[in-house]
Formats: C-alpha cells, sequence, structure tokens
C-alpha cells in the first residue's frame, strides 16, 4: 500500500550509522508542523523493496510547534535533548534521543519509516481495583450467604466477576447490595436447591447470576436463563434423584 508524504518535512537520511553516540536521523522541515503529530518506526526493506515495519520500536516526538525551515535530529542512542543555532545558514536544529543501548543501522535493510498521526483513538485503563480478598470479605458481610464455602467457591467466583467486567469496588458493592437481585437468587436456591432460608446463597452464586443479572438487567429474559441452568445443575439434579 501507497502512503502519501509529510509534506511539512522531509527524511533527509541516516548518518554515521553503527557509530555509538553519534548514529542520527535527519529530517528538515518545509513548513511548521507539531511534533506530536510525528512518530518513526523501524522497518527492513527486502531485495523488492518491500518496506515491512519491526515489531517494537517506535519513536513518537513530545508535543512542540517545529518552526520552519529547521532541522531535526534524531540521535539513536542515550543523552539529553538540546536546541542550537546551525552558524552556516542560521537555521535552528533540535536534537533528541532514542535511547536505544546500541546503534540500529548497521544491520542490512533497517531503514527508518517516518509517519504522521492522522486519527487516534485512546482506550480506558483496564485497571482491576478488587482484589480475591476484598471480594471475600464483601461476600462474607451478606447476611444471607453461607459460611461453609471453600477457597475454590471464591477463587471461582472472582474469575467470573472479572470476566464479567466487575472492576471495582463500586461495582461490587452495588452488586451485593441489590436487594431485588439478592432476594430473587435466595428464592430460587431455597425453591430449586432446598437451601436454608437463612443462607441459602454462595460465592459462586453471586459471582455468576448476580455478575450476569447486573450485566444484562433484571429482566425475564435473563431469569429464565438463569433458572434453566440452576435445574441443570449437579446439585439440583442430585436432589431429584435422591
Amino acid at each position: 500500500m501507497r502512503y502519501p508524504p509529510i509534506p511539512e518535512m522531509s527524511l533527509v537520511g541516516v548518518f554515521s550509522p553503527g557509530i555509538q553516540g553519534q548514529e542520527r536521523i535527519a529530517l528538515r522541515t518545509s513548513s511548521p508542523i507539531n511534533l506530536s503529530q510525528i512518530g518513526i518506526l523501524l522497518g527492513h526493506r527486502n531485495d523488492k523493496d518491500v518496506v515491512t515495519p519491526i515489531p517494537d520500536n517506535f519513536f513518537l516526538f513530545p508535543e512542540f510547534d517545529l518552526p520552519s525551515p529547521s532541522w531535526l535530529f534524531l540521535y539513536t542512542g542515550k543523552g539529553a535533548g538540546m536546541d542550537f543555532i546551525i552558524p552556516e545558514s542560521g537555521q535552528r536544529a533540535y536534537i533528541y534521543y532514542w535511547g536505544k543501548e546500541r546503534t540500529i543501522f548497521d544491520a542490512p535493510g533497517i531503514v527508518p519509516i517516518v509517519f504522521s498521526i492522522d486519527r487516534i483513538l485512546i482506550g480506558k485503563p483496564c485497571v482491576i481495583a478488587i482484589t480475591e480478598r476484598d471480594m471475600r470479605e464483601a461476600m462474607l458481610s451478606m447476611p444471607k450467604m453461607r459460611k461453609s464455602n471453600t477457597d475454590n467457591d471464591y477463587v471461582l467466583a472472582y474469575r467470573n466477576l472479572i470476566n464479567a467486567g466487575i472492576y471495582s469496588k463500586s461495582q461490587l458493592d452495588s452488586l451485593i447490595n441489590s436487594s431485588e437481585i439478592m432476594e430473587w437468587l435466595s428464592r430460587v436456591y431455597v425453591e430449586e436447591l432446598k437451601r436454608p432460608s437463612d443462607a441459602p446463597l454462595d460465592p459462586v452464586c453471586v459471582g455468576t447470576w448476580g455478575a450476569m443479572m447486573t450485566n444484562y438487567g433484571n429482566t425475564e429474559t435473563v431469569r429464565n436463563a438463569i433458572l434453566e441452568r440452576i435445574r441443570n445443575s449437579n446439585e439440583c439434579k442430585a436432589l431429584h434423584e435422591a
């Protein structure tokens, strides 16, 4: 696929390839540009002149309005950025450092790929704020939670909660404090599984069916789907076979 060039700048080339501390990529601006739009990848050019990006080799310049005409040097090693006036031309040069431990362009076929960011999507961080211990303590505080639960019950419940997108303490609190959901689950577990009415719930019940009702709604369709799963469970079948 062919991409349009970047009209505001040109790639002059790579200088001093393979020389530690001197190896650098040189660019020159033809009109002002914000540097945060510009990034550099490493690529490999094969004998058919096809360039393939190399994974995990990416440099993005910081936010800065680069004037024109000016020069931009990206040294591949480590150092402190600076700018200066080139005496011969009177143009300003800006120096940045990639921070690589070794030189890059001494390997055959390695080339810089300069690109401009046109559009971008940024996701939200996936932070798991609750731990298994948090969940265990919260569930044990529930009035109708049975106390004779195994460690495996809590492990499975925690995994189901995280898979359902219940990451934060506020989400967990909202679930276990939902009287509508917990009363329905308690009634079903008493009626279908003959659990004691004072403590019919267990961690897997809350972490699985409670999370499902939180995500998809406490609707008749969801309740019927849960009820069918409960009636087909080994616990329920064992009661009817006895």
